[in-house]
């Protein structure tokens, strides 16, 4: 250990300088000796001088090491220099230095990485400090602001006061989405904001995602499919039509193409064009349905929001569908939240939504032993959401992905717009409509809202 050879030192020189006033003592009477007494005074002052110089030698080569690991001077060097005795503790320091100097290279090797990383991220990444200065500004987050790098919070709200603003409104972080128009370039920014602590000190992350273009390409795969199931249904319906239409052309025409007259058509060709256009009434009036159906996909109303009683709304749709699942013999059951649960919502509309999901449950459990239907309501951290479960056969899962889509239905009188319809009605509640379900023992569909 260090302390062995500097103990030993030390007693040493102390020794040394005990003999030496021991001496120096014994010969102060002697007059005849003063050269010897001046030569051993001498001797004593150097002895003090070196003593003290030995033990303080420790104590500078402490504050040079505190003073390296304090600025980061990794390259200062200890071994070799001062006394034998320390040769231990200055290898100690080295070593030491050594370990902070790798350390710290490391770091900022991980660091320089991190700053890689996001430097080429699509993503906008933006981190403020407890005094609003952008910390950490990355490449896309200073193309989809148009700000340079570096720019403090007030700069950037003087920029993009929309932004900001919503931002500022999310004091312990969340989520939000923003519309933002510069230099002809619209952007749909997903925002999301995460309080943390950095060294004892408030900071906020803040993550930038445009996600115009995937909407975009989802809006397009939704209109194709919209489409297909548009021509789809308008065929069935027009070929039917033609065919129909020309059959009973051809009934009122003779071989030779001119019209025939009444006395010569049959009883059977008059039952015939009968059949054609009843067909064709028929089929003319569930192509009206059809569009009918359309338009209320397409002309919802704009929702007139109002704070809304969870227990009250699943009450009322409660009570409302009791006598239907009476009559089904449906064990129907409304769990009711805390009165003070509150939602912002039009009440018509989502009652509506409500009522369409219950019927699609009752109709789900005919034949199902024991059937039962749940309204409820879950709070999950910042959302509420509406449920309504029911134990009924299920949904098979290449079905799930299709059940919101516009005009598909699994039932065989189904228009296909209920779901669809809720969705969008959700939608313009900036909520969402999910469902899930476990074949053959429950499926739930769950209205989720952000809380009041």
């Amino acid at each position: 250990m260090a302390y062995k050879p500097f103990a030993f030192s030390v007693s040493l020189r102390t020794g040394l300088l005990l003999i030496n006033l021991v001496t120096l003592a014994f010969l102060f009477a002697r007059r005849d000796l003063f050269f010897t007494q001046f030569i051993l005074l001498l001797l004593l002052i150097y002895q003090i001088y070196e003593l003290t110089r030995f033990i303080t030698q420790t104590n500078r080569a402490l504050a040079r090491f505190l003073s390296a690991l304090q600025y980061g001077e990794y390259s200062v060097h200890f071994s070799g220099q001062g006394d034998s005795s320390f040769s231990r503790l200055y290898a100690a320091f080295d070593q030491v230095l050594a370990s902070y100097q790798r350390v710290n290279a490391e770091k900022q090797a991980r660091l320089q990485y991190l700053e890689l990383i996001f430097t080429h991220l699509d993503a906008g990444v933006l981190i403020l400090s407890a005094e609003q200065e952008a910390v950490f500004m990355n490449a896309a987050a200073g193309d989809m602001l148009q700000i340079p790098a570096g720019s403090h919070w007030q700069y950037i709200k003087v920029v993009q006061p929309n932004l900001t603003s919503q931002i500022d409104a999310l004091v312990d972080g969340g989520r939000t989405m923003v519309e933002l128009h510069s230099s002809g370039n619209n952007q749909l920014l997903s925002v999301h904001v995460t309080a943390l602590q950095v060294l004892g000190k408030p900071h906020r992350l803040i993550t930038l995602q445009d996600i115009k273009p995937e909407i975009e390409q989802k809006e397009t795969e939704a209109w194709y499919q919209l489409i297909r199931v548009l021509t789809h249904e308008i065929m069935n319906s027009v070929t039917p039509i033609c065919s129909l239409t020309e059959t009973a052309t051809a009934l009122l025409q003779d071989a030779s193409g001119r019209q025939r007259k009444a006395i010569d058509l049959s009883e059977d060709t008059l039952s015939d064009i009968r059949f054609s256009l009843r067909t064709i009434a028929k089929r003319s009036e569930g192509m009206l349905h059809f569009v009918e159906n359309y338009q209320k996909l397409s002309r919802i109303p704009q929702p007139q929001l109002h704070l809304v009683s969870v227990s009250d709304l699943l009450a009322s749709v409660g009570q409302l569908m009791q006598g239907e699942a009476l009559k089904r013999n449906i064990s129907l059951q409304v769990r009711k939240p805390q009165p003070d649960c509150m939602i912002q919502a039009d009440t018509k509309l989502i009652e509506q939504v409500l009522i369409n999901l219950v019927q699609n449950s009752l109709d789900a459990l005919v034949k199902t032993p024991e059937p039962s239907l749940v309204l409820s309501c879950v709070v999950d951290g910042p959302y509420i959401i509406l449920e309504v479960t029911d134990n009924g056969a299920g949904i098979e899962a290449n079905n799930m992905t299709k059940i919101f889509m516009p005009f598909y239905s699994t039932k065989v009188e189904g228009s296909g717009i209920g779901l669809s319809l809720g969705r969008q009605i959700m939608r313009l509640h900036r909520g969402t409509l999910q469902a899930s379900s476990e074949k053959g023992v429950r499926t739930i569909f769950q209205m989720k809202f952000l809380s009041s």
